[in-house]
């Protein structure tokens, strides 16, 4: 109706606004929604706003008139609304509400971290370190404790590489066919799941489909060494027999 929707975040406007008209357009919910000014919104930060705006969207529904346009899922899709809904149904509309899938998504990307490390060179201590460096890093604390889907990609990613190598150096053997499939069923699973928050996840989704392509090479490569040991073993037989 042509009316501006107020607009309060944690940003400075004062300067450079002309640099952020852009930004803030992102910001502009549709007519009739929900209005960032209100005080709930004051603990949160600009980008947290637009999510929690864009949780309360779905959970109160209606807020849509036609012909609206709801701008919010910019950098992420609709995915990274939803997986935030269940806390902010539960807990209210609190940064403790946003923030804690981020808070479990790193939780769970430092168990992937350690397990790797603990693949890759087959002892604990190195996973220990590979775990212990995943957690002082700065970038994670920050990813962990925002309301914004950066580290639930980090973890969707994290877990496909992990599964993939599983699969990778394990293969898959006649004794546990179930376990290799399911490595790969996994590392496929959270690799759609980045790739449908985010885009640009389709880079180190390419890293692991090369993985895949190394770990099928070294299956097939095993499968007829395999085949050959068994007749070597048959031809001896044969002979001792013969004999």
């Amino acid at each position: 109706d042509g009316n501006p929707i107020p607009l309060s975040v944690n940003t400075d406007l004062s300067q450079g606004f002309s640099s952020r008209k852009a930004e803030l357009g992102y910001a502009i919910d549709a007519q009739g929604s929900f209005v960032l000014s209100d005080s709930s919104y004051h603990n949160f930060t600009q980008e947290e706003a637009w999510y929690m705006t864009s949780v309360r969207t779905v959970l109160q529904g209606n807020a849509y008139r036609e012909g609206s346009t709801y701008t919010v899922d910019t950098d992420f899709n609709s995915l990274a609304t939803v997986l935030m809904i269940p806390s902010v149904a539960v807990f209210g509309g609190s940064p403790f509400a946003l923030r804690l899938p981020s808070l479990l998504a790193a939780c769970a990307s430092l168990i992937f971290v350690y397990l790797l490390g603990g693949l890759l060179f087959k002892e604990d201590k190195y996973a220990f370190a590979f775990g212990f460096l995943f957690a002082v890093c700065g970038l994670t604390a920050a990813l962990g404790r925002l309301g914004a889907p950066y580290m639930l990609v980090t973890c969707f990613l994290l877990g496909s590489v992990f599964f993939m190598y599983r699969f990778f150096s394990k293969g898959i053997s006649s004794e546990h066919v179930r376990r290799g499939g399911l490595n790969i069923f996994f590392s496929g699973l959270f690799a759609a799941f980045a790739l449908a928050m985010n885009s640009l996840s389709v880079f180190p989704v390419l890293g692991v489909l090369v993985l895949f392509g190394f770990g099928l090479r070294r299956q097939k490569l095993a499968f007829r060494n395999q085949l050959l040991k068994s007749a070597s073993a048959a031809d001896s037989a044969l002979s001792e027999f013969s004999v």
